[in-house]
């Protein structure tokens, strides 16, 4: 049986967002939703200033479910988030 290539990334993303109150309103939004997150998967969640970082570390694993497709999704996921809650954050 072939042993499918070991994969890791990191990816980093950053969003400057138009004040410190909202960088620290979309952490505090996104911060709660970091459960049942997949063992192939690390997020990383920060502030400083206005700007908003998010590192998530994909490692394939030997679960099924885990393929980069895991990655792809999560970060999708991830931005939909912070679209929702900018838009949401600049109603008020």
């Amino acid at each position: 049986m072939l042993t499918p290539p070991s994969l890791c990334f990191d990816v980093n993303i950053t969003i400057k967002c138009r004040s410190t109150n909202e960088a620290i309103a979309t952490y505090k939004s996104l911060i709660v939703d970091n459960i049942d997150i997949p063992s192939s998967l690390v997020i990383d969640i920060k502030t400083e200033q206005e700007n908003l970082f998010l590192h998530v570390k994909f490692t394939r694993s030997e679960a099924r479910e885990n393929n980069i497709n895991t990655l792809i999704n999560t970060i999708d996921e991830i931005m939909e988030h912070i679209t929702l809650i900018r838009n949401v954050i600049s109603v008020d």
